[in-house]
């Protein structure tokens, strides 16, 4: 090839003859250099030429074009569908985390556990199946102070004091512990907490809460109640109803040995419990121990959301 056939640096090759007059040749698809008749390779390129029953045709500057195969439409749709699901499985996967569900706040939790049964409480010796709470002796204690609605004197006669607060209350905890005065007096005390179930709202006075103290004996407290309560133990026995807008949660027993434990020598067993609608406690006693009952927040200008009755037994120290 002299060097007026090369192709200039940067630019196109230069060809020997016009367009018109080109040798029915082949025209290279890279460089597009017109090509003699059954040229192998492009003489500007190097590129191979495709003779003219090759498979490579319709040779053109910058383009080739391969034979088309048919596309068969079910193998199309099988592929889509394999895809799709794969897609599903995975996704699914992914949110169960094997065998779980998706909760409501985007957490995984795991497969729903049937719950076991917790069987309710019975008190030791009860006589009944009756559902109670077994509940100890507490810390603390509660002075009540000297108020015309509290008995004054320790009294083996039957007694009683009423909410000047007019509430609608919420029993919710029988406690029993030893309370000493100023003067090194001691008594055994039984209190119970009440709630208020609506602190804006007060009852008539007519239908406001009166706690009774009744003096009996654990023979005729049994036989009264039967069923209802387990023994009464004792040489002696107090009676406390709560009659009005009083309402509690379960029968609560505190039993003879948690008190011993506690240093409460007086009482022998407090129990808790509800008959004819109306919420009462039976506490035997120890001797011939007698009583007093007393409040906290039961006067008539009490706002407070909480209340306690107290019953103080006297002790033989």
């Amino acid at each position: 090839m002299t060097s007026a056939n090369r192709p200039q640096s940067g630019g196109a090759p230069v060809q020997p003859w016009t367009q018109g007059a080109a040798p029915s040749g082949v025209t290279c698809p890279a460089c597009g250099l017109a090509n003699e008749a059954g040229a192998r390779t492009c003489r500007n390129c190097g590129l191979p030429i495709a003779a003219a029953d090759d498979p490579v045709r319709g040779v053109a500057p910058g383009r080739v074009d391969l034979p088309r195969t048919r596309r068969s439409g079910f193998s199309a749709t099988v592929g889509f569908v394999l895809v799709v699901a794969l897609l599903l499985v995975g996704g699914s996967l992914a949110i169960s985390g094997g065998g779980g569900i998706l909760s409501g706040g985007g957490r995984l939790m795991g497969p729903a556990e049937t719950p076991t049964p917790t069987p309710a409480p019975v008190a030791v010796g009860a006589e009944a199946d009756t559902p109670v709470t077994v509940t100890e002796p507490h810390d603390d204690e509660v002075a009540p102070p000297a108020t015309a609605n509290n008995m004054k004197t320790i009294s083996c006669e039957n007694g009683a004091i009423k909410d000047l607060s007019r509430g609608r209350w919420f029993l919710t905890d029988v406690k029993a512990t030893v309370r000493e005065e100023e003067d090194g007096t001691r008594y055994d005390q039984v209190y119970w907490r009440l709630d208020r179930q609506n602190p804006n709202k007060k009852v008539k006075a007519a239908n406001a809460t009166t706690e009774t103290m009744k003096c009996t004996t654990p023979d005729a407290a049994k036989e009264k109640y039967g069923d209802a309560i387990g023994r009464v133990q004792g040489d002696r026995a107090v009676e406390i109803v709560f009659d009005g807008p009083v309402k509690f949660g379960a029968n609560t027993v505190i039993e003879q040995s948690d008190l011993e434990e506690a240093d409460i020598g007086q009482l022998r067993r407090v129990q808790l419990f509800e008959r004819n609608g109306k919420v009462r406690s039976v506490i035997g006693l120890k001797g011939d121990s007698c009583a007093r009952l007393g409040s906290v927040q039961w006067t008539a200008k009490s706002k407070k959301d909480n209340a306690r009755v107290v019953l103080d037994i006297e002790r033989f120290d």
